[in-house]
């Protein structure tokens, strides 16, 4: 391996000398290439017999990028085999059809140059080739691979043909399953395992920052050790870091609300800017409007569960791996879908079956699926002698709903309109974090339930989360 610095002079040699190489390479033993498992000073050169080759497929790769991907599999003269991953052109530019044609009935011998050993999930040890790689097959000219040849049985058996399955075999395959399900997914049995769901953005982690210092050589969090930036992986000794993206993004899908996290690959790909460019302009602590802008859009994702986040964690985090398919924003969601802070009422439910209030219109700052900046002209229980009214104006109005984010659900209601309600609430003794729970099904209450979905401006706000049946109220 060569390598270069600012100093470095390119001279070009106009006179090619006689005694210049025409092949160069150091080969490595096969039961050597473990000592050199993701060390990146050196590139390795290999001898070996083609028992094994794949078609080339585009698979998404550890940092939920795409590439194209072919495996070869070698066999040293003492039977030991290793895999090289061949990816991007090289996984094309190999012509693994043909070496799979000549390869029944003929040994086939290579070198490849330029590889590099990786280590997958602990355990998988393999070879990578990737742009510093070649490869020489056959080459008689070369005493190395003639060598080989001699010691090979006269009979060749067949190469065998591997299938890799491409990222969109994948994706056919893959569960979907609700959020709610998705809750009770095992970060430790399941952590390898890739899941489809359907939700929409409804808001951002508000406690959380929309990006964080990376490490420049292993993307890892880098933190402070006293006086010094270091990165968060052991024994990584790296000291320069670029800011990425980290979104937390909450999605609903009517079933569940959960965190769901876009770092830089597939941030970069939804906002069409990197984080480091998005850091220029807007401070870490100040989610910018590009990100707000995508709350309220439904999307199918490929997601795979966070384990270091999620095993001390409430609630469990999911990365994005693959944005699968984009809906748009949503203008009108079916009521399946509104989130359950919104049925307050079944009145409420029936109205968003036709022209929905605006339950989510300043939700972060941004738009919402279904926002409308605009007050809904309605009738309240009490005002058509519903249980426990008496005579009331006819008309109310229904004022926009925000979201308080932050994982816990809150949706923050404007002024209550029913007096009983109100009264209630203000007759609670005030401990700081008060609630009054409203149960249609097994009290009396259920016009006190239903009437707070009506509200003017004389009276006070207040928090509303919904659990089941119950209508729960939650002081402000």
């Amino acid at each position: 391996m060569i390598k270069l610095n600012k100093r470095t002079c390119i001279i070009e040699a106009k006179d090619q000398p006689m005694d210049f190489p025409k092949y160069t390479f150091d080969l490595v033993s096969f039961d050597k290439l473990h000592d050199f498992t993701s060390k990146t000073d050196r590139f390795l050169d290999v001898i070996g017999k083609i028992i094994a080759v794949s078609n080339a497929a585009m698979i998404s790769t550890s940092s939920s990028d795409y590439r194209m991907r072919r495996i070869v599999k070698l066999q040293d003269l003492s039977g030991k085999t290793i895999d090289l991953s061949l990816s991007g052109k090289r996984a094309v530019e190999f012509d693994g059809e043909t070496i799979l044609e000549v390869g029944q009935n003929n040994h086939i011998i290579a070198i490849f140059v330029g590889t590099s050993m990786k280590i997958l999930k602990g355990t998988y040890e393999f070879l990578s080739g990737t742009t510093a790689c070649r490869w020489y097959i056959n080459e008689n000219d070369i005493p190395e691979i003639k060598m080989f040849q001699k010691c090979l049985p006269p009979h060749a058996d067949p190469i065998q043909k591997l299938y890799l399955q491409s990222d969109e075999d994948m994706q056919r395959s893959i569960e979907h399953k609700t959020l709610a399900e998705l809750k009770e997914i095992d970060p430790f049995v399941d952590k390898d395992e890739k899941y489809q769901c359907t939700a929409t953005i409804i808001g951002i982690q508000e406690r959380k920052t929309w990006c964080y210092q990376a490490c420049k050589l292993c993307n890892c969090k880098m933190i402070w050790d006293g006086s010094i930036l270091k990165c968060k992986k052991e024994n990584c000794p790296c000291r320069q870091y670029e800011y990425k993206y980290k979104i937390p993004f909450i999605a609903n899908d009517g079933t569940a609300s959960l965190e769901l996290v876009l770092f830089e690959k597939k941030g970069t790909e939804l906002i069409g800017r990197t984080a480091e460019t998005m850091k220029r302009q807007y401070d870490i602590n100040q989610t910018p409007p590009e990100i707000k802008a995508w709350i309220g859009h439904k999307f199918t994702f490929i997601v795979k569960v966070l384990p270091n986040i999620t095993i001390n964690a409430d609630e469990p985090s999911f990365e994005v791996l693959t944005i699968k398919e984009r809906f748009g924003r949503l203008l009108v969601p079916p009521p399946s879908e509104l989130p359950v802070a919104v049925a307050l009422s079944s009145g409420l439910l029936n109205l968003a079956a036709s022209r929905p209030p605006n339950p989510m219109s300043s939700c972060c700052g941004g738009g919402a699926p279904w926002a409308e900046d605009e007050e809904h002209e309605l009738t309240s229980p009490q005002a058509s002698g519903g249980s426990g009214g008496g005579s009331r104006p006819a008309l109310r109005y229904l004022r926009p709903i925000d979201t308080v984010l932050g994982g816990h659900g809150f949706i923050q209601l404007p002024p209550l309109e029913s007096p009983s309600a109100a009264t209630a609430l203000s007759s609670t003794p005030s401990t700081g974090c008060d609630q009054l729970c409203f149960d249609a099904a097994a009290t009396a209450d259920a016009s006190a339930a239903d009437s707070l979905a009506y509200y003017s401006a004389a009276a006070f706000p207040a928090f509303a989360l919904i659990v089941g049946r119950d209508r729960r109220v939650q002081r402000g």
